[in-house]
């Protein structure tokens, strides 16, 4: 069976955008990384199916088609949140990327709304970014390996 992998930004916080749904947040904590730049054509080249939710489609959408030169080329080729809440919500997802940016939002929508409960995770893999950021990947003790 094929694993849901979720990926996430979130804040210090635990914050996946701020006030006003504002994700300016995000590409300031992984600018100028080339080796996250790299770890992430490495994750959509093993990656069969993307799922969007409609919000970070249409942000997509109006973006991703438009690079045609710079390092970010190799990713914008191979192509949110509600919908990752609901996957949360179902237990669904079996391995969480989250990239931790260095930043404090105060407010906004959080990754895990309150209703899913305890849900036991292991750290697989954990590292530092060159910009600040830190990358962590967890997955549910029973989905791992």
């Amino acid at each position: 069976m094929r694993k849901v992998v979720l990926q996430e930004f979130v804040s210090l916080d635990g914050q996946v955008a701020g006030p006003n749904d504002s994700v300016d947040f995000i590409p300031a904590s992984t600018r100028s990384d080339p080796s996250f730049g790299q770890e992430q054509v490495v994750l959509i080249g093993t990656t069969d199916t993307l799922l969007l939710g409609r919000v970070t489609y249409w942000m997509f959408a109006g973006f991703w088609p438009n690079v045609t030169e710079s390092a970010e080329k190799e990713f914008a080729e191979k192509f949110s949140i509600s919908l990752a809440q609901s996957l949360i919500d179902q237990r669904l997802v079996d391995e969480y990327r989250l990239v931790i940016c260095p930043i404090v939002l105060g407010t906004g929508r959080p990754l895990v709304r309150g209703k899913v409960g305890p849900i036991q995770m292991q750290l697989v893999n954990a590292k530092a970014l060159d910009c600040g950021a830190g990358s962590l990947i967890y997955s549910q003790p029973d989905a791992a390996g």
